[in-house]
């Protein structure tokens, strides 16, 4: 029983350290829907191309995916694509960071 009595509080001691380490590091989910995948940002109330798949040479960025707007690209959304020789950014698009097209060649 002594086991148990002493057991128990470290127990929950390591859970809450443990979820503490996981609420705080914010690692970015990413969610894909067809060619594109995005990270949420602002609070989750907005997308940002977090990186396009397609093969098309010609492409223009979603206005909203699962009704949440895209409005970022993110670094290296576009990174070494050779494919695309034109983007078209929506007109929600209000911020492009570093290296969103970083080696791109055409």
């Amino acid at each position: 029983m002594k086991f148990i009595t002493r057991f128990v509080p470290v127990l929950l001691c390591i859970l809450i350290l443990l979820g503490t380490l996981c609420v705080s590091t914010g690692a970015a989910v990413i969610v894909t829907s067809g060619d594109w995948s995005y990270t949420r940002i602002n609070d989750n109330a907005e997308y940002e191309i977090y990186k396009y798949k397609g093969d098309l040479s010609v492409v223009g960025t979603p206005y909203f995916s699962n009704s949440i707007p895209v409005t970022s690209v993110g670094s290296g959304a576009f990174m070494t694509n050779n494919v695309i020789t034109k983007i078209t950014l929506n007109t929600n698009i209000s911020y492009i960071k570093d290296h969103a097209f970083y080696d791109c060649e055409n």
